[in-house]
């Protein structure tokens, strides 16, 4: 027996299982402001970065693509979940 069906008293039937009042794309943006893009960072080396980081070297490599061994700047999180440089995941996929 379906139990949605059940409770409200439609038969699958009528429905074929499809959800009737899901709001189109269209009606997604109404009422809200486009978020914008924050600022675009100044390049800095990576030895500066260790420099100014507090925790010290081990701890930043939570920063290093494990492809590239690399401070990631656009970081991805992979179902595995790892992070990596997205460009560097993409060519690891191709």
């Amino acid at each position: 027996s379906d139990y949605l069906a059940d409770q409200t008293g439609d038969s699958a039937s009528e429905s074929d299982g499809e959800l009737s009042n899901i709001r189109s794309t269209e009606d997604v943006d109404e009422g809200f402001d486009e978020v914008p893009l924050p600022p675009t960072l100044p390049e800095v080396s990576e030895e500066s970065l260790q420099e100014a980081w507090p925790l010290g070297d081990t701890s930043f490599s939570i920063f290093l693509c494990p492809i590239t061994c690399c401070v990631m700047t656009d970081p991805v999180v992979g179902a595995d979940g790892y992070t990596y440089e997205r460009q560097a995941i993409a060519r690891w996929f191709e």
